[in-house]
C-alpha cells in the first residue's frame, strides 16, 4: 500500500492549519508541517 505524503504549509499563527494538524494527528495521518516566515 502506497503512504500519500501530505504537507501543511503554514504560518506559526494561523489557526486553520493547527486544527486540521490536530485531527490528522488524532487520526495517526504523518504530515510534514512547513512553517512560513512573512517577514523574509
Amino acid at each position: 500500500m502506497l503512504h500519500a505524503q501530505l504537507t501543511l504549509i503554514s504560518h506559526p499563527l494561523c489557526t486553520f492549519v493547527q486544527r486540521a494538524a490536530i485531527v490528522l494527528m488524532e487520526k495517526n495521518v504523518r504530515v510534514e508541517r512547513v512553517d512560513v516566515d512573512h517577514a523574509a
